[in-house]
């Protein structure tokens, strides 16, 4: 997959943190080809929570310093987010071999419908 300028907002310290959602996406991609992606899925579960720390404290403290009216909406987006990586880190322990699929439809979920829908509005509010 390929980073698209479908998926930018226009802020290029964001854009740069969400490139790692595609990078993610391709590291598990190409483990599963080579057939390493059980060992692989661990670390980049583990990469995600790290991610999902970092880059929603930031997106939420521009929240925070533009007054964004919709900051309760989209925390809730990025609340939902963590929920879901705890879930495969969850079930990573009961069952690896069954995930990989999961992890890679939902990160592409996530571009399509947060990045490149969510994460423009409000930029398009803050960013005037």
């Amino acid at each position: 997959m390929s980073w698209s300028k479908e998926y930018e907002i226009g802020v290029p310290e964001i854009d740069s943190q969400h490139m790692k959602i595609v990078d993610y996406i391709n590291e598990l991609y190409i483990a599963f080809m080579n057939k390493t992606h059980v060992e692989k899925l661990s670390q980049i579960i583990d990469g995600l929570k790290n991610y999902s720390q970092q880059h929603f404290t930031y997106e939420e403290m521009l929240f925070q310093q533009y007054s964004y009216a919709l900051t309760k909406e989209h925390k809730k987006e990025h609340d939902l987010f963590i929920e879901k990586i705890n879930e495969f880190s969850d079930s990573y322990k009961r069952n690896p071999n069954t995930l990989t699929f999961q992890v890679l439809y939902f990160l592409q979920k996530w571009l399509i419908d947060h990045i490149a829908q969510s994460d423009k509005k409000y930029v398009a509010q803050l960013f005037k």
